[in-house]
């Protein structure tokens, strides 16, 4: 405006000029050539010179203005990008809260390719990797996000990563790092309390692994070499190696003795109550032997009949216990007490990876041991001409057989109860690793929906005092209106 001004206003003073000059018929010689010179009126001089001194100011001008409109364009640029960066980690927020992960993934993503080093916006798609399974993925984004600003809760977030990918260590400097600044850190502090507590209870899954991996080469072997024995003997079984006549049948079933284990007592329960159901639906008789405070429990909840309950054996579990138990079974088969006795436990696959297994335990199977079988699908007679030619193909694969000193009946009185008892601490060991891997999994499970209910909680504490301050906000601004 000021420009377009000082423009006219030097139009309208040359006008003026020049019309003063035209009241004057004075010329003016102005040497074009050595010989050769033109003759100007002065008026034309006067308006001439202003014409190209407005037209110097209007470029002036110009040049001030434009550079003020490029200086005013980019601050305006800077701060639409603050606020759009903003705008679009909310909308991230809002299509993460609402359920859209996919949505969210893509605004995250489209926000760091704007701003690398959002710190929040690493965070966020770690918590997404979390929500996928992705633990190494989750770690990756707040350690990025630690890079930017190294926040408690990012701290915490990545020691928690760090513990999922079994880098316990690497978790416990962070929370040492976080406590350095912190020492009374709540959350710092007990998320050390459950990594000690975790390196514990893996270093105990392990070595219940590891006993249980080196008791089944042993267990398996006894029972190949027991059941060589029988077939020799097949002319004059023994007593251990027939069904007794009646329809008594015991149930041995293996539990824990505590729970926070997930389903692992409840699998077993579930699977002994449908097999008993079958057993009485064939007029069969079932009473239980419990083993683990939790079946005893459970079972005497419901009035079954209990013959005997063990407890507190995993703490310590030793052969001499299981092979106690052992011996009073035995001793309910030879006294006919019992026309079968069957065993329930759950069989340890993996830390991740458990499954319900039954087996009969006595009369002993003239058969090599087979993989275990399932609850549901008992193992059934077979023919006695199918039993000779597994037999002899076993004896043919084992080369012969072996020598025996002394005879076979008074090495089967001995090898037989030894070979029940083999069979039970066999289960127990099975029992107590499957326990182990199915509390691991139960517990970082609680964890992980621990952390997730107090994120949402906290967002949701932090929505409504926000929502709280913006009310007292418009009722402070609209009372000042209406004193005005």
């Amino acid at each position: 405006m000021s420009v377009r001004f000082g423009v006219l206003l030097a139009l309208g003073f040359g006008a003026a000029v020049a019309y003063l000059a035209s009241l004057n018929t004075a010329r003016v010689r102005v040497a074009v050539a050595a010989d050769r010179a033109w003759e100007v009126p002065l008026a034309a001089l006067v308006v001439g010179a202003f014409l190209v001194g407005a037209v110097l100011a209007l470029l002036l001008g110009l040049v001030r203005d434009l550079g003020r409109s490029y200086r005013d364009y980019q601050r305006a640029r800077e701060a639409r990008r603050a606020e759009s960066l903003g705008d679009v980690y909310h909308r991230g927020v809002d299509a993460q809260l609402s359920g859209r992960a996919d949505a969210a993934l893509q605004i995250y993503e489209d926000l760091l390719k704007r701003d690398p080093g959002h710190a929040q916006a690493h965070a966020r798609l770690g918590e997404l990797a979390l929500e996928r399974g992705d633990a190494k993925g989750a770690l990756v984004h707040h350690l990025d996000a630690l890079r930017g600003e190294e926040r408690p809760e990012l701290l915490l977030a990545a020691a928690e990563d760090f513990r999922r990918t079994g880098r316990p260590g690497e978790a416990a400097a962070l929370l040492e790092r976080l406590l350095a600044r912190d020492q009374n850190h709540v959350a710092a502090l007990h998320a050390l309390r459950d990594l000690a507590m975790a390196e514990g209870q893996w270093q105990r899954a392990l070595g219940a692994q590891e006993r249980i991996v080196a008791a089944r080469p042993y267990a398996d072997q006894m029972a190949a070499l027991q059941a060589q024995l029988s077939r020799r003997m097949a002319s004059t079984p023994h007593s251990l190696m027939q069904r007794n006549q009646g329809s008594k049948v015991e149930l041995v079933v293996v539990s824990a003795d505590r729970g926070l284990c997930g389903s692992f007592n409840a699998q077993i329960f579930r699977q002994t109550t449908e097999l008993a159901g079958r057993l009485e639906a064939e007029g069969q008789t079932v009473t239980l032997t419990t083993i683990g405070k939790k079946a005893r429990d459970f079972f005497k909840r419901r009035r079954w009949p209990i013959t005997k309950s063990w407890m507190q054996l995993f703490d310590r579990l030793k052969f001499d216990q299981a092979n106690e138990i052992a011996q009073e079974l035995i001793g309910l088969f030879t006294s006919g007490e019992r026309a079968e006795v069957r065993l329930l436990f759950t069989e340890f696959r993996s830390v991740v990876s458990q499954r319900v297994t039954g087996q009969i335990m006595l009369p002993v199977s003239a058969q090599s041991p087979q993989s275990p079988q399932s609850p549901q699908s008992p193992q059934s007679p077979q023919s006695p001409q199918s039993n000779d030619e597994s037999a002899a193909a076993q004896d043919a694969q084992s080369g012969g057989g072996y020598l025996y000193e002394p005879e076979e009946d008074q090495l089967l009185d001995e090898l037989l109860p030894r070979a029940v008892a083999v069979q039970l601490f066999r289960a127990l060991l099975e029992s107590a690793t499957s326990e182990q891997g199915a509390r691991m999994m139960a517990m970082d499970s609680a964890s992980r929906n621990a952390g997730q209910m107090i994120d949402r909680l906290t967002l949701i504490y932090n929505k409504t005092r926000q929502a709280a301050i913006t009310k007292e906000l418009m009722d402070i601004v609209g009372g000042a209106e209406a004193l005005r």
